[in-house]
């Protein structure tokens, strides 16, 4: 008898710890697609944001108010530096990647035709240097 209530105890034990093992596994995949995804959308989202703001600039500097033009580029700015490529984004897809490279693109030209009146110059310069453009 002792044997069998060990046996049973024993099976319930590896049932269990099996069980656990497989929750947790598949709890981390489906975990990790699910980041995935919302990175993707919120990386995305922040690349397509800095080229419309980077054409809304370009006609603000055909003759509209300095203010906002100083203001729309924080804007650009703070959206580079979210994308800073020291601290990349984990599985970003090739399309969202691509997206992020020509927003860079796009901020670093119009920073080149304008360069930035900004305490914030050298940041700027070091994330773009980063990205592989100087």
């Amino acid at each position: 008898m002792a044997q069998s209530n060990k046996s049973i105890f024993v099976f319930l034990a590896i049932f269990l710890a099996g069980g656990a093992i497989g929750a947790i596994g598949s709890g981390y995949i489906v975990g990790g697609m699910a980041m995935g995804y919302v990175i993707n959308l919120a990386v995305d989202r922040d690349a397509r944001n800095i080229q419309t703001l980077v054409g809304s600039l370009r006609d603000l500097r055909a003759g509209n108010s300095e203010a906002t033009i100083k203001s729309v580029e924080n804007i650009v700015y703070d959206l580079v530096g979210t994308l800073d490529p020291e601290d990349p984004y984990p599985g970003i897809s090739d399309l969202t990647s691509q997206r992020v490279d020509k927003a860079f693109r796009t901020a670093f030209e119009y920073r080149q035709t304008y360069p930035p009146d900004s305490p914030r110059v050298e940041l700027i310069d070091q994330i773009f240097k980063r990205h592989g453009l100087d």
